[in-house]
């Protein structure tokens, strides 16, 4: 059996196990779950590149559907922990104002999510599988134990690096774009053969990736309470909720700067002779 092999089989029953969890509990631990355990599928099959017909097309399709109501769901959690993590005792009254309008969404979409994972039995996304693993069985020198997955998401890193090097591409909306391509990167290095280098790597993308989705989360709490209270002068929630969001945005971009401006400059980022200084990139970024 190939790595991505096994990568499959344990993907495939990290998303089986998950469906029948939420069949009896929308959990917040469990939806952010299924949102992880589709974007790594979602990698797996971009790399693998298996052959796909109607039946792989419409399982792909539910997989889609189920990240989309997921995510409705996760973001809503996200909102409320982050609202129940503000001290200011001025803002308690129109926290709870908000915790309430951000419950009452949350029940909402945890129907819609429950209707969607009451479909989704487990043999609906057999087919995809079965494609993964006949194309492994076709070009298993391509989808054996290599380093592949690592090298093209150094690239990945390589072409973000240059395409938002400078100042007025960064000012354009940038972050949303780079959040996006590097939580892709991540999963897709992820499937590669593990080793010091692969670590150092994945390390460095989850602390970058860590600060944007921070700034994003903020991002869309700021959005609800603006939506709230933007009528309001001088609303002590929204005034709150403001600043953080502009520190949040500052470190997120703080640390795409420094990943960026590490990895230009780093000798290990061209392949010499195979050997890669494995701690080098954790320390810069």
């Amino acid at each position: 059996m190939t790595l991505l092999e096994k990568r499959s089989e344990r993907l495939h029953a990290g998303l089986s196990s998950t469906l029948a969890y939420l069949g009896r509990e929308i959990s917040p631990k469990r939806v952010h779950r299924l949102r992880t355990t589709i974007r790594r599928i979602e990698s797996l099959i971009t790399f693998a590149e298996p052959e796909i017909g109607k039946k792989q097309e419409k399982a792909l399709e539910q997989l889609a559907l189920l990240r989309k109501r997921a995510g409705r769901v996760r973001d809503l959690d996200v909102q409320l922990s982050l609202l129940g993590a503000i001290g200011n005792t001025s803002t308690a009254r129109d926290r709870k104002l908000l915790a309430d309008v951000l419950k009452q969404k949350r029940s909402k979409h945890t129907e819609r999510l429950s209707a969607v994972v009451a479909k989704s039995k487990e043999q609906r996304f057999r087919p995809i599988f079965d494609a993964i693993r006949a194309q492994s069985a076709a070009a298993p020198k391509l989808l054996d134990e290599s380093a592949e997955p690592l090298e093209r998401a150094k690239r990945t890193v390589t072409q973000l690096a240059t395409d938002f090097s400078s100042p007025a591409k960064a000012k354009a909306g940038a972050l949303h774009e780079i959040r996006i391509s590097l939580k892709k990167t991540r999963y897709l290095a992820e499937l590669g053969e593990e080793s010091a280098e692969q670590k150092a790597f994945l390390v460095a993308m989850k602390s970058v990736q860590d600060s944007l989705g921070a700034w994003h989360d903020w991002e869309e709490l700021t959005k609800t309470a603006e939506k709230e209270f933007g009528g309001r002068v001088n609303c002590p929630l929204l005034v709150e909720v403001r600043a953080l969001f502009a520190a949040k945005r500052s470190a997120a971009a703080a640390a795409v700067s420094n990943l960026f401006a590490a990895w230009q400059s780093a000798p290990w980022r061209k392949p010499a002779a195979g050997v890669y200084p494995p701690q080098t990139l954790a320390q810069r970024a």
